[in-house]
């Protein structure tokens, strides 16, 4: 397998780079508690387990369009058609 524009895999780590960066940033929440023992409380529900899912999500996507970008090429042999034929172009 070979790409047809190779350049577009250092895509790849520019990517990957930016998602960790992202998950780095250190966002607040919004809700403010006046004791976090409340919160502790609550306990851990699927949506917080699953929060990290879709930037995840977004960062495999922009890796594949990356590859995708690279265009890889299976090339197994050359196939040469020849045809005969006349072209006939009717102009009214």
């Amino acid at each position: 397998m070979n790409f047809a524009t190779p350049w577009a895999l250092a895509l790849v780590p520019v990517v990957l780079l930016a998602a960790w960066w992202g998950t780095r940033s250190g966002r607040r929440g919004a809700v403010v508690f006046s004791s976090v023992e409340l919160a502790e409380l609550s306990g851990a529900t699927w949506r917080t387990r699953l929060a990290w899912l879709p930037g995840a999500m977004a960062a495999l996507a922009m890796v594949l369009l990356s590859v995708a970008l690279a265009r890889p090429r299976l090339g197994i042999g050359e196939v040469r058609t020849l045809a005969n034929g006349v072209a006939i172009m009717m102009v009214l």
